[in-house]
């Protein structure tokens, strides 16, 4: 996924790896376009204080629902 896709979900929460669920909450981006492996999206998942920060090439797009975090993607 990249960051227009992230920026345009109609669908703000995703399932991580471990299997939770959590909403997008921030969009953290790198302005240079060869640091592109940077741009990440904040999660947060419930029950946890701390963002999870993920880059949004481990973002795939769901069938159904949230989309998915894939490991090294």
């Amino acid at each position: 996924m990249t960051m227009q896709e992230a920026q345009a979900l109609t669908n703000p929460f995703v399932r991580c790896l471990d299997g939770r669920i959590g909403q997008i909450i921030r969009l953290r981006a790198s302005y240079a376009p060869d640091t592109a492996a940077k741009d990440a999206v904040g999660v947060q998942v419930r029950g946890e204080r701390a963002i999870r920060w993920i880059p949004v090439q481990r973002l795939r797009h769901g069938k159904e629902g949230p989309c998915q975090e894939v490991a090294g993607g």
